[in-house]
Order: structure tokens, then sequence, then C-alpha cells
């Protein structure tokens, strides 16, 4: 489990896994998208952990423009999925 001081837009483009985040834990497969607002605990992790199925996710990461975007928005404290 880790955490940043910035927003993560997390998409999962190729496997299966879970994403354990807070104390929640999310199957997840490709083409997921998650929105991770700052301070939220989570990890990625493949559903087999052998390298035949591995889980790929690519992140992007964002501190200035999005930080404001979760300021007047209260609601996105939690993760944002889309599938």
């Amino acid at each position: 489990m880790h955490h940043h001081d910035f927003v993560e837009i997390a998409y999962v483009y190729e496997g299966e896994g879970l994403h354990q985040i807070g104390d929640q834990c999310i199957l997840v497969s490709k083409g997921d998208l998650f929105v991770i607002p700052p301070g939220v605990s989570h990890v990625f992790q493949p559903l087999n952990l052998k390298e035949q199925a591995p889980l790929y996710i690519m992140n992007c990461l964002y501190k200035p423009f999005l930080e404001k975007a979760f300021s007047w928005r209260p609601q996105l404290d939690n993760v944002c999925r889309a599938a």
C-alpha cells in the first residue's frame, strides 16, 4: 500500500487483478479507469503472481491542476471508477 500527495489516474490496459484501496478490494480488468485523490492508500496486484498473467497499469500523475478540481467536488473524496 502507498499513497501520494497528488491525483493519480490509473488505467488498466492489460490483465486482471485486484485494486486494494483504503479498506476496499476491487476486481479490475482491462479498460478500467481510476481517479485516485491525494492521500488515498492503494495498491494494484495481479490475480496470478506468475508471469503468465501480468497486470499492466498506466499511470498519469497530476498535482496542481486536478488537486483544485477535487477541492470543489467533495463527493470525489472517494475513488471514482469508470469501466
